[in-house]
């Protein structure tokens, strides 16, 4: 099934795509949130064991051993920003790393494809024929870097829900998995990643541009605490 835009054309810099019926989804609220996370929850499924393949292809590795290094660099980088109660906090989440880490990995869910940015805007089309947008940001991961973006901006009763069929997903996936505890000992470490990202993103763009975006490296920090 199609889960992207069907592509027509592209040159340098430039793709023509389908038309995509159907107004924009930024708003989109209650039971018409559950396709879209079937939607990729599906095509994660299908992805697991194709992880080497996709690294070969060029997707980004961000798979969380990988990404540790990268997290406390940026971390010693930026962590003066913090008052200093808070920087005590961040710097102990990053010292406890290691078992975070090891204990989300006894949690048994495998790595696949992550969007990185999924939300309800980053998805195009009606209920029954959704697809979903912007995968610049994508890379092998963990999954439930997916919940917890998609989760954090919703209102409560929606964000249980989508909760419930995120983890309820990827309990059918690997039977043997505890995703509930995963979600949970990944909380604090998914604005850590998005710090790292953030690092990424404001060095590559022009020196101008990156006044908009200076903040937010250290607002994924105090996220994290």
């Amino acid at each position: 099934p199609e889960v992207a835009p069907r592509l027509h054309g592209h040159a340098r810099g430039r793709v023509l795509m389908a038309e995509i019926q159907g107004e924009p989804n930024h708003a989109t609220r209650g039971p018409a949130l559950k396709p879209m996370v079937e939607l990729l929850t599906d095509l994660q499924a299908r992805c697991v064991p194709r992880t080497e393949e996709l690294l070969s292809l060029g997707v980004p590795d961000r798979r969380l051993a990988a990404m540790r290094p990268r997290v406390e660099a940026v971390v010693d980088a930026h962590a003066s920003s913090l008052e200093p109660a808070d920087r005590s906090v961040l710097e102990q989440l990053v010292r406890d790393l290691p078992g975070r880490l090891a204990e989300v990995a006894s949690c048994g869910l495998p790595d696949t494809l992550v969007h990185g940015d999924f939300h309800p805007g980053n998805v195009g089309g009606t209920p029954d024929r959704y697809v979903i947008l912007d995968w610049g940001d994508s890379f092998v991961g963990h999954p439930l870097v997916d919940e917890l973006a998609f989760t954090q901006r919703l209102e409560r009763a929606d964000r249980e829900a989508a909760r419930g069929w995120f983890l309820g997903a990827w309990q059918g996936i690997a039977p043997a998995s505890d995703p509930h505890r995963a979600a949970d000992l990944l909380r604090p470490v998914l604005p850590l990643l998005a710090a790292v990202m953030y690092d990424g993103f404001c060095a590559g763009i022009e020196p101008d541009e990156r006044v908009y975006h200076a903040a937010d490296l250290v607002a994924m920090l105090e996220r994290a605490v």
